[in-house]
Protein backbone atom coordinates (compact mmCIF):
# COMPACT_ATOMS: atom_id res chain seq x y z
CA UNK A 1 0.00 0.00 0.00
CA UNK A 2 1.28 3.29 -1.43
CA UNK A 3 1.16 6.41 1.56
CA UNK A 4 -0.07 9.61 -0.01
CA UNK A 5 0.55 13.29 1.24
CA UNK A 6 -2.75 13.79 2.27
CA UNK A 7 -2.52 17.21 4.29
CA UNK A 8 -0.89 20.03 6.39
CA UNK A 9 -2.70 19.99 10.43
CA UNK A 10 -2.48 21.21 13.97
CA UNK A 11 -2.13 18.40 16.50
CA UNK A 12 -4.57 18.97 18.84
CA UNK A 13 -4.22 15.67 21.17
CA UNK A 14 -1.89 12.78 21.45
CA UNK A 15 -1.66 9.20 23.03
CA UNK A 16 0.69 6.77 22.71
CA UNK A 17 -1.14 5.37 19.61
CA UNK A 18 -3.09 7.96 18.48
CA UNK A 19 -3.28 11.65 17.31
CA UNK A 20 -6.30 14.32 17.23
CA UNK A 21 -5.68 16.72 14.56
CA UNK A 22 -7.40 19.54 13.08
CA UNK A 23 -7.26 20.57 8.97
CA UNK A 24 -8.39 23.57 7.85
CA UNK A 25 -10.47 22.99 4.43
CA UNK A 26 -11.01 25.80 1.36
CA UNK A 27 -14.02 26.69 3.07
CA UNK A 28 -12.03 27.82 6.25
CA UNK A 29 -14.31 25.42 8.14
CA UNK A 30 -12.29 22.66 10.37
CA UNK A 31 -12.36 19.21 10.07
CA UNK A 32 -10.71 17.20 12.74
CA UNK A 33 -9.47 13.34 12.55
CA UNK A 34 -8.03 11.08 14.81
CA UNK A 35 -5.16 8.78 13.39
CA UNK A 36 -3.78 5.70 14.35
CA UNK A 37 0.06 6.27 14.87
CA UNK A 38 1.50 3.04 16.28
CA UNK A 39 4.37 1.29 14.33
CA UNK A 40 5.32 5.46 12.99
CA UNK A 41 8.13 7.09 14.48
CA UNK A 42 7.37 10.88 14.55
CA UNK A 43 8.61 13.70 16.76
CA UNK A 44 5.33 16.36 17.62
CA UNK A 45 3.71 17.60 20.32
CA UNK A 46 0.40 19.17 20.87
CA UNK A 47 0.06 22.58 19.07
CA UNK A 48 2.49 21.62 16.55
CA UNK A 49 1.91 21.92 12.65
CA UNK A 50 1.89 18.38 10.83
CA UNK A 51 2.52 16.88 7.76
CA UNK A 52 0.41 14.16 7.42
CA UNK A 53 0.43 11.12 5.37
CA UNK A 54 -2.39 7.90 5.76
CA UNK A 55 -3.44 4.96 3.94
CA UNK A 56 -6.34 7.10 2.70
CA UNK A 57 -8.86 4.85 3.88
CA UNK A 58 -11.14 6.42 6.98
CA UNK A 59 -13.88 5.70 8.94
CA UNK A 60 -16.86 7.89 8.56
CA UNK A 61 -17.09 9.56 12.27
CA UNK A 62 -16.65 12.42 14.68
CA UNK A 63 -13.57 12.31 14.37
CA UNK A 64 -13.12 11.00 11.27
CA UNK A 65 -10.79 8.50 12.32
CA UNK A 66 -7.71 6.45 10.04
CA UNK A 67 -4.42 5.25 9.82
CA UNK A 68 -1.57 7.33 9.76
CA UNK A 69 1.77 6.15 7.40
CA UNK A 70 4.04 9.03 8.09
CA UNK A 71 3.72 12.50 10.48
CA UNK A 72 6.36 15.17 9.41
CA UNK A 73 6.67 18.24 11.84
CA UNK A 74 6.62 21.70 9.51
CA UNK A 75 6.54 24.38 12.62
Amino acid sequence: MKAKEDFEAVILAKDQSTITIAVTTSDHAEQQYRLVTSGINYHAEVGDEVRVWTTGMYEESNPIQGKATKVERVK
